[in-house]
Formats: structure tokens, C-alpha cells, sequence
């Protein structure tokens, strides 16, 4: 009865909400009228895909997965470190409704703020609204049940070093009150459309800024992690169905590889591939798949694996068959859950310099018009010990540059794993 008071509630909000908008939100979709009022029953949590998105609060963050194993929820982190609300929206088809959420958290602020110039931020607080409304519109035409949440508290003494900006910038504006701003916004947007907000910055600013980020004063530390983590936990078990006595969500859904058994990392159907605008291009043959950078800069091929690939260390070889044209290229292969788009410390590995080939000396890159064709045995590949579980190591991800002159391709024939 309490989940069906609870949505009952949320739709009344829905459509008081575009009735009192109407001026403001005329680049925003009427979510009553697009979306479907079945989309408002959510399901249960167990076994339910859970996707937190957003920035590096979230990208770099423990909390997702804490909170995915206390409701007993399956779990993507669709996250990326840097980037703002607008970019957010530019990645959700792939990292978000790709996934097939039923619950998704929404968590952005932290950059949209910083100043491109004086008093000019990376984006509007009106248009991080516009944004944040559209991230709602779109969370729930993917079927899932939209989370807003404000962003922590931060060690404001080190905001603008750490983020390489002045004082001067914010126009003689605390960046508290800037912070404020923005999550205020949040708050706004979940008044307006009746979709829940858990207040983190209000629960974080109960303790000592230091005591909640880590040291660089932005990203969160333990006990930032265990706030997220406990508020968002308790938030959905209070609110949806859940069964204690359901079967419990198994996080290995790796694949393991027997012996004779093959498996590609690096897939060659461009479309479970994602690429950032039109940084680069991506194009399919019978036997390879070529990527191309269109702006002679050193954009990037991201594919997070559905499943992981599991494979006994000792027993395993690495397939690589690669050729660079006039342009250079570097691999990092991503570990034990983690993925291409959020940097996880101790989780990947660069191996260029395990191909013998000839790399930069300067930035270590895979060089011009080279031919690679090598096995390696993952043994002496140096995969981080923390990802080595029971001799097993579990493949997740890769990530593929190409640096340098436009429109010249780096072919990829072959980057697998197989067992001996």
C-alpha cells in the first residue's frame, strides 16, 4: 500500500508541476503525456538493475556498489569523471538506458559550475535545471524510476586548486553559495516533477567538511562513501518492495572460459563501442573493425563488456593483432568490474608496452605505421595483483586512443583472451 500511495502521490505532482512550469519548460517534454502509467510501478528491488549516473562523485565513488549489495540489486556504474549535466545527457542512451535500468540515481553539479571565464560557469544554474528535468524525462521513458541527488560537501580551501581555478573567477561569489546553487536546482526539479531527492549535501554538511571528502577536498573519502551509501540504502528499502528471503543477486556474471575457449575484448560491431561525439569514427569489415580521430587530437573508443571474461591467469594468452597507419595509438585494458568510462585505481592496465612494437618515449603511445600480430601469456602481462582472485582474473572493458594526424585508422583485427 505504501508504494502505491507513494507513486499515487508522484503523479499528482507530475502534473501540478507542468501546470505551474509551463513558461520555463518549453524545451522540456510534458512527462505526462510521454510517458506511460505503467512506467510508474517500479519494481521490486531484488534482482533489479540499478544504474548510478553522473560525474566523478559517482565514477570514482564505492557507495553504488554498496548500495546495490544492501538492497540486493544488480549494478552498473554509468558514471564519468569531469563531465557536466549536459554531457550527461549526450552519454545516456549508452551508459544508461543501454543498461536496462529500474532504478537510476542522477548526480551532477560539481562541474557544470566551474567558471570557462569570469562569472560565466561551464553551465547555467537555469540550464543545469532544463538539463537535470530532461535527465528525469529520459530515466523514465527508459522505464526506471528516477533518483535526484544533491552533491556533498567539499573542503572549500581547496576547491580552486583543485580544480585549477581562482577566486577571482566567481565573481566575489563564496563557492559555497555557488554549490548551493546548483543543488538548490536539484531540489527544485524534484519538487517540480514529484520524483524522490535525497538532500546528500544536507546530510554531509552534518559533519566536518575534511572528515567527508578525501584529500584532494572534492571526492568523496569513507566516510563521504558511507553517508551516499546509507542514506541512498535505507532511502530505497523504506520506499520499494523488497523480499529478505529473495534469492541473492550473484555480482559475478563474468563468463568463464574453459580450456580451448576463445573470447573477444575488443568486439567488432561498431555499436558496442561508445565514442564521444564525433571525436572519432568507428567502421565495421569482414575482418576488423577501424577507428579513425577526426580531429588530429587523441580522442578515445570506450566498450564496457556486459559480461566479464574469466579466465585462469596461468593458463591464459592475450591475442593481439593491431596495425596503426600514420597515427599513433595506446590500449588499456579494464579489470574485475571496472570500465572504460570511470577510472578505477589499480583496476586497468596500459599494455603497450608488453606489444613489441616501437612506442613513443614521451607518451608511451604505440607508434605511426606499425604491424602488431603477438600472444602474450596474461602471467607476464602484469595485471595488479588486486584483481587476481584465486588465480582467476575477470576482463570487463577496454579502452582504445588514436593519437595524432586526423582520418588515419588503426585497424584491429584481434584483442582476445583464450585458454591454453
Amino acid at each position: 500500500m505504501k508504494r502505491v500511495i507513494i507513486f499515487m502521490l508522484c503523479f499528482s505532482l507530475l502534473f501540478c508541476s507542468c501546470a505551474q512550469e509551463s513558461e520555463n519548460s518549453q524545451t522540456v517534454s510534458d512527462l505526462s503525456e510521454t510517458v506511460s502509467e505503467d512506467v510508474f510501478t517500479p519494481a521490486p528491488l531484488d534482482n533489479a538493475m540499478l544504474v548510478v549516473f553522473g560525474d566523478s562523485i559517482t565514477a570514482l565513488g564505492a557507495w553504488g556498489k554498496t548500495v546495490a549489495q544492501n538492497c540486493n540489486m544488480r549494478y552498473f556504474n554509468g558514471a564519468k569523471g569531469a563531465i557536466t549535466s549536459e554531457e550527461g545527457l549526450a552519454r545516456f542512451d549508452a551508459f544508461v538506458a543501454s543498461r536496462n535500468p529500474d532504478y537510476v540515481t542522477l548526480c551532477f553539479g560539481m562541474n557544470d559550475l566551474l567558471m570557462v571565464s569570469a562569472n560565466t560557469p561551464k553551465v547555467t544554474p537555469e540550464q543545469f535545471k532544463l538539463n537535470m528535468k530532461k535527465l528525469v524525462e529520459k530515466t523514465v521513458e527508459a522505464g526506471a524510476v528516477p533518483i535526484l541527488l544533491t552533491t556533498n560537501s567539499i573542503d572549500y580551501a581547496k576547491f580552486y586548486s583543485a580544480q585549477g581555478q581562482s577566486e577571482a573567477m566567481y565573481g566575489g561569489r563564496d563557492i559555497k553559495e555557488w554549490l548551493n546553487t546548483y543543488n538548490e536546482m536539484t531540489r527544485e526539479v524534484a519538487a517540480e516533477t514529484g520524483y524522490p531527492l535525497i538532500d546528500l549535501f544536507a546530510e554531509c554538511s552534518k559533519h566536518p567538511e575534511k572528515q567527508v571528502v578525501c584529500s584532494d577536498g572534492i571526492h568523496l573519502g569513507d566516510l563521504g562513501n558511507r553517508i551516499f551509501a546509507e542514506q541512498i540504502s535505507a532511502f530505497l528499502l523504506e520506499n520499494y518492495v523488497s523480499d529478505p528471503d529473495a534469492p541473492k543477486v550473484d555480482y559475478d556474471t563474468s563468463v568463464l572460459l574453459a580450456s580451448g575457449e576463445k573470447a573477444d575484448i575488443a568486439p567488432k560491431q561498431k555499436n558496442l563501442w561508445y565514442i564521444e561525439g564525433t571525436t572519432m569514427t568507428a567502421q565495421e569489415t569482414d575482418t576488423a573493425i577501424l577507428f579513425k580521430n577526426t580531429n588530429g587530437l587523441w580522442p578515445d573508443a570506450q566498450c564496457a563488456l556486459t559480461n566479464g571474461i574469466k579466465v585462469p591467469v596461468k593458463d591464459s594468452v592475450l591475442k593481439v593483432k593491431i596495425s596503426t597507419a600514420n597515427v599513433n595509438a595506446s590500449i588499456l585494458l579494464f579489470f574485475d568490474g571496472a570500465f572504460p568510462h570511470a577510472y578505477t585505481e589499480g583496476q586497468y592496465l596500459c599494455i603497450n608496452s608488453k606489444l613489441n612494437c616501437s612506442t613513443d618515449s614521451y607518451t608511451g603511445d604505440i607508434t605511426a605505421n606499425q604491424s602488431i600480430d603477438i600472444e602474450i601469456p596474461l602471467s607476464s602481462l602484469g595485471i595488479p595483483s588486486q584483481n587476481i582472485h584465486d588465480g582467476y582474473v575477470i576482463f570487463s572493458g577496454i579502452k582504445l586512443y588514436v593519437a595524432g594526424n586526423a582520418y588515419q585508422p588503426v585497424t584491429v583485427e584481434e584483442i582476445s583472451v583464450y585458454v591454453k
